[in-house]
């Protein structure tokens, strides 16, 4: 998994990523002639409104969010059987700019914890997303890691 740095990707990126065997690649766009989304009238935004296991919607919610904002989103996801990719840069004794409050995170974790033991929802990494969906490549790739050293 690729993470672009402040969401903005490229062709040039992806293609790269492609090349070297990258899944997944979170990024809000590409630009493909200039050098931000303002500047670039050919820019490729990925936020299709579509929810797939191969393309997500790019939902962006902000570090200053409480918990109960948070776990509505996290609601909302689980009512329209969504995907939704949590993560927070940063964590700190109080929010601000882009860390989470430890109280905060652990508000979440509990809760999703709390959802996942319901059998509410499932939580994967990113290896393990990418397997439930293309099974019979993650079953050669765990194949290919495990006699690797061999």
């Amino acid at each position: 998994m690729y993470a672009c740095h402040n969401n903005k990707g490229s062709v040039g990126i992806l293609n790269a990523c492609k090349k070297l065997g990258f899944k997944f690649v979170r990024c809000s766009y590409s630009v493909v002639n200039g050098e931000t989304w303002e500047t670039d009238k050919d820019c490729i935004y990925y936020n299709t409104g579509s929810n797939s296991p191969y393309k997500m919607p790019v939902y962006g919610y902000g570090m200053d969010k409480s918990f109960e904002e948070i776990k509505s989103a996290i609601d909302n996801a689980v009512a329209k059987s969504q995907t939704i990719c949590l993560f927070t840069h940063t964590l700190a004794e109080t929010t601000e700019g882009i860390s989470m409050s430890k109280t905060i995170f652990r508000q979440v974790v509990e809760y999703v914890k709390s959802l996942k033991d319901a059998g509410s929802v499932d939580v994967l990494n990113a290896r393990e997303y990418y397997d439930k969906y293309n099974s019979a490549d993650g079953e050669k790739r765990k194949y290919n890691r495990a006699t690797a050293g061999i």
